[in-house]
Parts: structure tokens; C-alpha cells; sequence
């Protein structure tokens, strides 16, 4: 009879025959025990993971910046004043504290302590703060600490003299010049840095406003420094070799000077490209400015370009010639194609000429 059903109603019996194993499925569920459903396997617990700190990350602490900007946490420091006593910046929170470089050989920095300005001005910010701190840095190369104590014992200066003598503090500010002024109010921020003042020649004498004594004022009536920076004035500071570039990587034997364009040819190929001709022009410019950039204006002007002139033709050589009295000394020889009596070139002048 099921034979001739299926003939009789192929479509009916194909519908049967697909829905059998489904009844069958359903029925043997109702009778085996319930399944768990499936769950993917469990990931063994990780530690969370952190980003490895950078080269700077790891050197520098968080909250001490490496270079002094305005609005920003002053970089810390430890400095030994000339009675060899230790002063750290941070130790000083809570209380104003400006920071003045000085050089005793520097013309300008003279006038404005000899002059008496220097001494009016630490009189002045503590009449407005009395627990103000003043130090008076010196970054000068290989300037022994007795004259620092000196020039400021003979002009009045009780401020303590630190001694900077690497340059690391100097640097890590950005002083440029002598004087070059900074003022940390309590909470340890850098509000001004620049100029003394503005008055640059010395010429407006009681007219001239002094930045640092116009910041603290502003300070204690709450108000932000106006300006806050300042085109600083004076002479460079005579940095000695930087101490962050001390003890470069060995380069091999075969390896050309520093100065050679080779220096810049950074994928070898023997050749310098777009991009490393950039860095090229960049690296020159900044030790351009780095070493005759003396008012810090980013720019190299008439009397800077003179003075580069006269230090680079101090390195030529002169031409040795025999001394005809016998002393010894050297004497420059006239050029080759004019004779020693400033004849024309070829040709003799005066006696015994051709």
C-alpha cells in the first residue's frame, strides 16, 4: 500500500520522507538528557599589557621637562654655589624664585650689575615677595668659582652664585645671553624668561621697565606676566662642549670627519638626495646659529656674519717666509703673481726690473 501511495502522491511522499529524520531528531531529544549548550573555550587570564616607555620616557621623569618652556613645570636642578653649598630647585616650591645668568667678562652683563641694576631689582622683587630666592647662574667654560664669588661680593650681590660649569642647566633653560632672566613662581612654573629689561643700550635709565620686577608685581595681584617672553639681550653664553654629546658611537676607522657631506648620506648609496640634502641644510644651520647666534634671535645678522668672518680667516694659515733679519718670526709672503715691491704682475718695478 506504501508502494502505491508513493506512486500515486510522489510529491506527498517526498515531503514524508524528508520529515522523518527530523521527527525522529525531535523525538530522541525529548528522551536523552538535556545537552549543554557549546561555549568556546575558556582564554587563559592575560596581564594587561603596557607600552614600552621610549628612550625619553625612560631618561627623563614625567613631570620634570628636559627643556624650559613658558607655562610649563621649570626643569629641575642641583647646582653647587661658590661656597660649595647644594641647592635644588624643587626643594624650593612654594616660593618665587628667579634665575639671572651672568658672566663677569661680558660687557653688558657689567653694566647692568655694576651699574647697580642687577642689586635694585633683587631689592625691588622683595619688597613685593619677601622670601623671593635670587640665583646667579654661571655656564661660562672653565671660569674658576672665585671669580663668580668675587664679581658679586664687589658689586653688592648677596644671591648665590651656582656654578654651571658643563652647561647641563644652561642648556636644559635655553640661555642664550648675559643676562638672561627666568622667573618660577610658587607652583614651580617658568611664567617669564628673557631680556632684564628693556632697555638694551642702557640709555632710558629710569624710564626702562624691568620684566622681572613687572612679573612678580603682576603675580601678587594675581595676574599672569605680560609679556611673558622676551627677546633677551647681551652677550652668548660661552658654553664649553656639550655634555649630552659626549662619548659619541665609535665610527669605523675608514669613516670621514664629521663636517663631510658623507655625514649625511644616511641610506649609503653614495649620494645625497632630497630628503638628506634637507637634513643636511637643517644640521648646518643649527650649528651655524648654535655657535654665533650670540643675541638668540634665530638669526645670523651683519655683526654676527662679521665676527664668523673674522674667526674663520683666524684659521688660515700664513704663509711662512725667510725672515732676513733672523728673528724668526713668521712673515707673510706677497701673493705669487706680484712681486714683494707691489710692481704689476710680470713685471719689475724700481731697480734691477726686466
Amino acid at each position: 500500500m506504501t508502494h502505491s501511495f508513493c506512486r500515486l502522491f510522489p510529491i506527498a511522499s517526498l515531503a514524508l520522507l524528508l520529515a522523518t529524520p527530523v521527527m525522529a531528531q525531535d523525538l530522541g531529544r525529548d528522551a536523552s538528557p538535556a545537552r549543554a549548550p557549546k561555549t568556546a573555550p575558556a582564554r587563559p587570564a592575560t596581564a594587561p599589557t603596557t607600552k614600552a616607555p621610549s628612550a625619553i620616557d625612560a631618561r627623563t621623569p614625567a613631570k620634570t621637562p628636559r627643556v624650559a618652556r613658558v607655562g610649563q613645570a621649570a626643569p629641575d636642578f642641583v647646582l653647587t654655589d661658590t661656597d660649595g653649598r647644594r641647592h635644588q630647585l624643587s626643594d624650593l616650591r612654594g616660593r618665587v624664585v628667579v634665575l639671572q645668568w651672568i658672566n663677569p667678562e661680558c660687557p653688558v652683563c657689567q653694566r647692568v650689575t655694576t651699574g647697580g641694576l642687577t642689586k635694585r631689582m633683587i631689592d625691588e622683587l622683595r619688597s613685593i615677595k619677601s622670601d623671593l630666592v635670587h640665583f646667579a647662574i654661571n655656564s661660562t667654560d672653565a671660569m674658576a668659582p672665585d671669580r663668580t664669588a668675587a664679581y658679586l661680593r664687589s658689586n653688592g650681590i648677596a644671591s648665590p652664585g651656582l656654578i654651571d660649569g658643563d652647561g647641563r642647566v644652561g642648556r636644559a633653560y635655553r640661555a642664550r645671553t648675559t643676562p638672561h632672566v627666568y622667573v618660577i613662581d610658587e607652583a614651580g612654573i617658568l611664567v617669564y624668561q628673557g631680556a632684564i629689561d628693556d632697555d638694551p643700550t642702557g640709555s632710558r635709565g629710569d624710564q626702562a621697565t624691568n620684566y622681572a620686577v613687572n612679573t612678580v608685581r603682576r603675580m601678587a595681584k594675581g595676574l599672569a606676566a605680560l609679556p611673558a617672553e622676551t627677546r633677551p639681550y647681551g652677550c652668548g653664553v660661552k658654553y664649553g662642549p656639550d655634555p649630552a654629546a659626549a662619548d659619541p658611537p665609535a665610527r669605523p676607522a675608514t669613516a670621514p670627519a664629521p663636517s663631510s657631506a658623507r655625514e649625511f648620506d644616511l641610506n649609503g648609496d653614495g649620494t645625497i638626495d632630497g630628503g638628506e640634502r634637507e637634513i643636511m641644510r637643517r644640521t648646518i644651520r643649527a650649528r651655524l646659529l648654535e655657535r654665533y647666534d650670540t643675541n638668540g634671535d634665530g638669526t645670523i645678522d651683519q655683526a654676527e656674519r662679521a665676527a664668523m668672518r673674522r674667526e674663520t680667516s683666524t684659521r688660515t694659515p700664513a704663509t711662512r717666509t725667510t725672515d732676513p733679519k733672523g728673528s724668526g718670526a713668521p712673515t707673510k709672503s706677497a701673493p705669487p703673481d706680484r712681486d714683494d715691491r707691489g710692481g704689476k704682475p710680470g713685471l719689475g718695478s724700481g731697480r734691477g726690473g726686466a
